[in-house]
């Protein structure tokens, strides 16, 4: 198994997380094509908006983390803190790891480290949608403690109570 390392993505990142933004998106539309659903082919072809990530770094209420191999990204999960809700919680957003390195552990990784954010900052649940289609996803976020909360025809919002609770973790500075 090749070591990674899990750490809050930096502006150097962004053309690799862009990158596997596209590749997410080419695996979400070829399941959406095989359940017969119509597909956007023209839509985030080319990734991100211009400036959405950079934004998206710069906001104090969001972060992505990266999985790395000698320097290069191969994973990574956005998030954002939610407080406005009964309930606070970190919505996992745009998550994905390169097609060559799953099987790894660094999705497993990824969300853990998401869990100890959510934990260190008092937030009780990691959220997110995933497509009915994308059943391996689904399998996935299942096999991590994942429940449904809510399905439409398109996509499940799943939840999960944050696993790490030790008051003897240090406040984690991702930020």
């Amino acid at each position: 198994m090749e070591n990674f390392n899990i750490r809050l993505a930096t502006p150097n990142d962004i053309k690799r997380i862009n990158e596997l933004f596209i590749q997410m998106i080419q695996y979400v539309n070829e399941q959406n094509k095989k359940s017969g659903k119509e597909v956007d082919e023209e839509r985030f072809k080319d990734g991100y908006d211009d400036g959405f990530l950079e934004e998206y770094l710069a906001r104090p209420d969001k972060f992505i983390l990266v999985a790395d191999i000698d320097s290069k990204v191969v994973g990574y999960l956005s998030c954002e803190e939610k407080n406005d809700e009964e309930i606070p919680f970190i919505y996992l957003d745009d998550f994905c790891v390169d097609s060559n390195y799953r099987g790894l552990g660094i999705g497993t990784k990824l969300i853990a480290s998401a869990d100890e954010y959510a934990s260190n900052n008092n937030f009780e649940n990691l959220r997110l949608h995933v497509e009915n289609e994308n059943l391996n996803s689904v399998r996935f976020y299942d096999s991590h403690g994942f429940q449904p909360l809510y399905k439409d025809n398109h996509r499940t919002l799943m939840q999960r109570p944050v696993i790490i609770k030790n008051n003897d973790i240090k406040r984690t500075t991702y930020k």
